[in-house]
């Protein structure tokens, strides 16, 4: 990827995005409801609400809309504020490399016997 990561700040849109909105309408809604600047050198992340799209908005002297549309599968999502803060920038960096992140392996309880 041509973006040098280490660059930008990321932000994740928790819940579902309307992915018929294009970049002016993305860029607005980051600058609206998110009250964030979306000109600044930042990685807006939004998914659908079927989690099968993820969309990247990035300004870079014209806005760049980066999609990705899983046919098998979905994205895991978060779905509140307190869900994508745990998401780390490593997290957003394979992401935009083209791996689902996002999909985490459960654990199994330590006193589980196999």
């Amino acid at each position: 990827m041509f973006f040098d990561f280490s660059r930008y700040s990321y932000y994740v849109a928790p819940g579902g995005t309307d992915m018929r909105k294009g970049a002016d309408s993305l860029s607005r809604f980051v600058q609206e409801n998110l009250k964030l600047n979306p000109l600044s050198k930042s990685m807006f992340l939004f998914c659908n609400k079927s989690h099968k799209t993820l969309a990247v908005l990035v300004w870079d002297n014209g806005f760049w809309l980066m999609k990705k549309k899983l046919y098998e599968g979905t994205f895991a999502w978060p779905r509140d504020a307190a869900q994508a803060m745990q998401i780390t920038v490593d997290d957003v960096r394979r992401v935009i490399r083209g791996d689902d992140v996002f999909r985490r392996i459960k654990v199994l309880p330590e006193n589980l016997e196999i």
